[in-house]
């Protein structure tokens, strides 16, 4: 990792935080919203979400999320590009505090259709405030995923 100079670099970096081992790799994984890689500020807009090809990747994306049971990460950013999707218009627009009490940092996407999205800080942001909203979501993500 020290060696990789990429421009993921950051985001991976800070991901590699939450402390995941091999042992996880069975419990997590990460899609792109678009079915090619980005990086840096890649600034999407909703006519970016109409192709063809990409129209058929959020039906496939939905499917998986909304069908599966197991914890989904959506950042705030994401959540309202993907909500100008017709395929996430289940998404709310705005997140909630965890009614549970467990949870102190990360909020919920919660509503009917689909409950454990969460909504977390983008790996990538590097701001303070994202820097400390990241620092307190680790632990709380990692136990999410690790049972």
């Amino acid at each position: 990792m020290k060696k990789y100079t990429g421009d993921g670099r950051y985001y991976h970096a800070e991901f590699s935080q939450i402390g995941f081992t091999s042992q996880h790799a069975d419990c997590v994984s990460f899609v792109e919203i678009v079915p090619v890689p980005t990086y840096g500020r890649s600034n999407l807009l909703k006519a970016d979400l109409m192709s063809e090809e990409i129209t058929k990747h959020l039906q496939a994306l939905r499917e998986i999320i909304l069908c599966g049971r197991q914890c989904v990460f959506i950042s705030k950013s994401i959540g309202t590009l993907l909500r100008r999707s017709p395929y996430f218009s289940w998404l709310p627009p705005a997140t909630t505090p965890d009614s549970s009490g467990n949870l102190m940092h990360l909020k919920l996407w919660d509503n009917e259709v689909r409950k454990g999205v969460y909504c977390h800080t983008h790996f990538a942001r590097w701001d303070r405030k994202g820097r400390a909203a990241k620092i307190n979501e680790r632990p709380e993500i990692k136990k999410l995923c690790a049972t």
